[in-house]
């Protein structure tokens, strides 16, 4: 039995801890009196949880995935660009969290907040649907026995 056998459950259940996470936050800033402080623990949950997802998908997935299928043969390239736009869309979410890193920035800036919080929440939103749908199906088919 294969130590990542069950690495793809896994990072779907990350996926809706993060998804979770951005959904209350939006529920707390778009509040008739919205919760800094909740907005701002759950921004730093959601943190921990996504450097813990990307940890798991760049250090152990991705390699493993592409180590599997050039030992099969297989083109690598289009996983290689997945690969590459996870990255920005990471770096964008870096800067949005480094941007509302307190419970002070968030308060001096809510109104800003709320559109970023909405950009951040689609583009990972999509990728999740995109790597779910498409990239980790590559992995089901190199872990089926034949």
């Amino acid at each position: 039995m294969d130590s990542l056998d069950n690495i793809i459950e896994t990072m779907v259940m990350q996926h809706r801890i993060l998804q979770k996470y951005l959904g209350e936050i939006k529920i707390f800033a778009e509040a008739a009196e919205p919760e800094i402080n909740l907005i701002d623990r759950n921004l730093k949950s959601f943190a921990v949880a996504l450097a813990g997802h990307r940890q798991l998908e760049e250090g152990v997935f991705y390699p493993e995935l592409l180590k599997r299928m050039a030992e099969r043969g297989s083109a690598i390239a289009k996983i290689e660009e997945f690969i590459e736009e996870m990255g920005k869309i990471g770096k964008i979410i870096e800067i949005f969290l480094n941007e509302y890193s307190d419970a002070a920035k968030l308060t001096v800036d809510l109104a800003g907040f709320r559109p970023a919080l909405e950009e951040v929440s689609q583009k990972l939103n999509l990728r999740i649907e995109s790597e779910e749908a498409g990239v980790f199906s590559y992995w089901s088919a190199l872990t089926v026995e034949i």
